[in-house]
């Protein structure tokens, strides 16, 4: 058993053109002890679809009313881009409700917003992501964080530290061994290539002989022992798929 006790790290976008309320969920977050949270502050949806993709986002608070755009509108692109996003949405009209749930959304604050209001829903929004079987939870510097599976390209152990490469570009860390990560991935959707490194199958664009050709071009190298392995891996993921 890992021993997986720290602060919840989340990653926490806010789109609000109202300063007062930014200003609100930046001192909640200050008074916050349970969770360790890295937040980005957007002020327009322009603004936001210009660095949407710089970080590897947990949950997405938003304006319905934002000035330059509806907030519903902006939801909705980011469900296209990620359909496993958690989305809360902040509104000082309840007849916005019905509107919201029709992206699938996790949850909504009416204002006027409170410090109690916020922490309802944050750890509301921590207890769904680090319990959902669709993430991979590990620890680093006392930290507890949680990367969507479709979001894992692939996990790379190089001495003591494995890497995890994600679609966002960006590399996360843990000192987990290669059993226990591969016991963490509770799922059909990742196998071993070789002794150093986990693929996402999903993220396979082609396999030629020893190679793996990842959609984002990067090729990869199977160990012998391994290569029917993945290649009937991958080809019982995609049946499933289809």
């Amino acid at each position: 058993m890992i021993n997986m006790k720290g602060r919840k790290m989340l990653r926490l976008a806010v789109c609000d053109d109202d300063k007062i309320v930014v200003e609100q969920i930046e001192s909640y977050i200050e008074q916050l002890k349970e969770l360790s949270i890295v937040y980005e502050v957007y002020f327009s949806t322009e603004e936001f679809y210009g660095h949407m993709f710089e970080l590897d986002f947990d949950v997405y608070f938003l304006d319905i009313e934002i000035a330059d755009k509806s907030g519903i509108e902006l939801a909705k692109k980011i469900r296209q881009a990620n359909q496993y996003a958690v989305i809360v949405f902040i509104t000082s009209y309840s007849k916005y409700v019905i509107d919201v749930f029709d992206v699938n959304t996790f949850n909504f604050i009416l204002k006027p917003l409170t410090y109690e209001k916020f922490k309802k829903t944050i750890c509301k929004v921590s207890d769904y992501i680090f319990t959902s079987k669709t993430n991979f939870v590990f620890m680093h510097n006392k930290n507890q964080y949680a990367i969507p599976y479709h979001n894992i390209i692939y996990i790379e152990k190089r001495k003591r530290k494995a890497y995890i490469y994600t679609n966002s570009g960006y590399v996360y860390k843990c000192n987990m061994t290669m059993e226990q990560i591969i016991e963490r991935l509770t799922t059909n959707r990742f196998a071993k290539i070789n002794r150093g490194c986990i693929v996402n199958l999903a993220m396979i664009d082609e396999i030629i002989r020893e190679e793996i050709h990842l959609l984002n071009g990067e090729i990869l190298y199977i160990a012998r022992d391994c290569k029917m392995d993945i290649k009937e891996k991958h080809l019982n993921y995609f049946r499933k798929m289809i």
